[in-house]
């Protein structure tokens, strides 16, 4: 059974909430929640709060530098749609299921149209059904199981030019699997800007 603890930290004169768990483990784990103000510490058991507190302040500034970006929405109702901030009105009393609920069904109704002028372009006749889900660690996923291509939440936020270069990523699955050369010669045929615009989305720049 673990032990927890919830400390206050501060970290470059801002207090962050801190969950400290002691469990049985061998190494400890520093980490940032996706808030990016939420942190977390695991540690085995017996080790001491001064070693953890000088750990934090060591590790946890470089880990929270990955979050130093503009939220794409922010305290004033205030949203990032298709590359503009535009103001909804209580936005932030809806619950975050009600959030996501309202970026999924914009977003899809963009990329079930666009994804279709996209394929003809390169000519491809695959019947894609076109999802989106909120992912994590990818923008956009084609299976070749359940013929679909899911594209992740978060493109809403982005410009309309930077969701196409993921929908013509996609697009070229359709002939080539993998990511070798072969694929992104395929690729910067129909997206040439390719690389400009992933780079926004690796920067979090929006428009």
């Amino acid at each position: 059974m673990s032990k927890v603890e919830n400390w206050n930290v501060i970290i470059a004169g801002v207090e962050h909430p801190c969950k400290v768990e002691w469990k049985s483990k061998r190494t400890i784990r520093y980490s940032v929640r996706k808030d990016g103000f939420t942190l977390y510490v695991s540690a085995p058991y017996g080790t001491s709060k001064d070693y953890l507190k000088k750990g934090i302040q060591t590790y946890i500034p470089k880990l929270l530098k990955k979050f130093d970006f503009e939220k794409p929405s922010n305290s004033n109702d205030e949203v990032y749609i298709f590359g503009e901030k535009v103001h909804l009105p209580d936005w932030n009393q809806l619950s975050e299921k009600g959030q996501t609920s309202y970026l999924n069904k914009k977003l899809l109704r963009y990329v079930e149209e666009r994804t279709k002028e996209l394929a003809s372009v390169m000519g491809i006749t695959t019947p894609y059904k076109v999802k989106v889900r909120n992912m994590s660690s990818r923008y956009g996923v084609n299976s070749i199981a359940t013929v679909s291509i899911t594209y992740s939440t978060i493109l809403v936020h982005y410009s309309k030019p930077i969701i196409d270069s993921v929908i013509f990523h996609e697009l070229t699955h359709d002939r080539v699997r993998n990511h070798s050369s072969r694929f992104y010669s395929e690729l910067y045929k129909y997206s040439p800007d390719y690389d400009k615009l992933h780079g926004k989305l690796k920067k979090h720049q929006y428009k």
